[in-house]
């Protein structure tokens, strides 16, 4: 597998019938999480989302469609909890670690749960997957052939695996690949809706 196949590859998973900005902020936590994990949790992929995303949120000039919920989730944090508009990353990760609670988990989840899914089709499935109506279904479906064919992560229950066909090729380079989806979002970002 070769570093210009793994882009491509990351690329269609993100531009692929994209109503929202979650693939390109999962990506991004999955990539973060992937240099120092094999196993995650929805949950966790959630709280990193929305460190990826806090600062573009409130970012001049970027637009959020309007099934697009981050901007929402932000916004009831930094009320409820007295967070500041704009955090460096890491400050902004451990603060948020610090919150464990049942709604900050809620808030995670909602984020993550069907995204986790989505983000694994790029259209190779749609014949698999036509005509089912019921998410559940779907997410069963979607999760029975990641771990049956050769994708980014499998799913299982509420957890994702990472394989290592991919991330030993992106862990070479990570801050590579994180630069390429970045760019991808912040083009997303950048038109309005």
């Amino acid at each position: 597998m070769t570093k210009e196949f793994v882009k491509d590859y990351l690329l269609k998973l993100v531009n692929y019938n994209n109503k929202t900005s979650y693939k390109f902020y999962l990506l991004l936590s999955v990539l973060e999480y992937g240099k120092k994990y094999d196993k995650l949790s929805f949950s966790d992929c959630g709280r990193e989302m929305l460190v990826q995303a806090w600062n573009d949120i409130s970012t001049q000039g970027y637009y959020f469609s309007k099934p697009d919920k981050m901007r929402e989730i932000k916004n009831e944090i930094v009320y409820k909890e007295n967070l500041l508009e704009f955090s460096e990353i890491n400050f902004l990760r451990q603060t948020l670690l610090t919150l464990d609670s049942e709604e900050m988990n809620d808030f995670y989840s909602y984020l993550s749960r069907y995204c986790a899914y989505l983000l694994l089709s790029y259209g190779q499935w749609n014949d698999a997957l036509k005509n089912i109506k019921n998410y559940h279904k779907v997410h069963s479906l979607i999760a029975d052939l990641s771990q049956s064919e050769s994708c980014l992560y499998e799913i299982h229950d509420k957890y994702i695996i990472l394989n290592s066909e991919y991330f030993d090729v992106i862990n070479r380079d990570s801050d590579y690949f994180i630069n390429v989806i970045r760019k991808e979002l912040v083009s997303y970002l950048s038109k309005k809706k």
